[in-house]
């Protein structure tokens, strides 16, 4: 069952103090949650536990997760777009998304495989060809240069 939103803004609220001030509030154990399509835009989750939480559709836009254990997390359509989630733990998360103009950016961690557009091929071999991808479906190099920095996002996810 979806997690209901007053519990999630107390909790949510309860964590930023926890932020704040570490001896007061408490971080966020959302281990596990049901938060399908939450509105979690522009929320600080930094250092807090999303282990297994299902996250789908949820809309994490310019949310704070530097830190957050996101370990096995079910992230499939979840909004990102300028979500900061570097230092996040993301081992066996189902899906990182991203998306600029043309196509829509699908990462799988676990199997460091990422499907932009038609293609899906692992990171590495994307950061090899992804300007020679780019130029040949006739991306501008501003949207090319946004896809290669959500590939280097990728490569320092955990």
């Amino acid at each position: 069952m979806r997690m209901d939103a007053t519990k999630l803004q107390t909790i949510l609220t309860e964590h930023q103090k926890w932020l704040n001030d570490c001896t007061t509030g408490q971080r966020a154990n959302l281990r596990g949650a049901n938060l399908r399509g939450a509105n979690l835009r522009g929320a600080d989750l930094r250092g807090a536990n999303l282990f297994g939480a299902d996250l789908s559709g949820a809309d994490l836009s310019e949310a704070d997760l530097y830190g957050a254990h996101l370990y096995g997390a079910e992230l499939y359509g979840a909004h990102l777009y300028g979500a900061n989630l570097f230092g996040a733990e993301l081992s066996g998360a189902h899906i990182v998304m991203f998306q600029y103009n043309q196509h829509i950016a699908y990462y799988e961690p676990s199997a460091k495989m990422l499907k932009i557009g038609c293609y899906w091929l692992p990171l590495a071999r994307w950061l090899v060809r992804y300007h020679e991808i780019g130029v040949e479906n006739q991306y501008s190099e501003s949207e090319i240069a946004a896809y290669h920095a959500f590939m280097i996002l990728c490569q320092e996810l955990k």
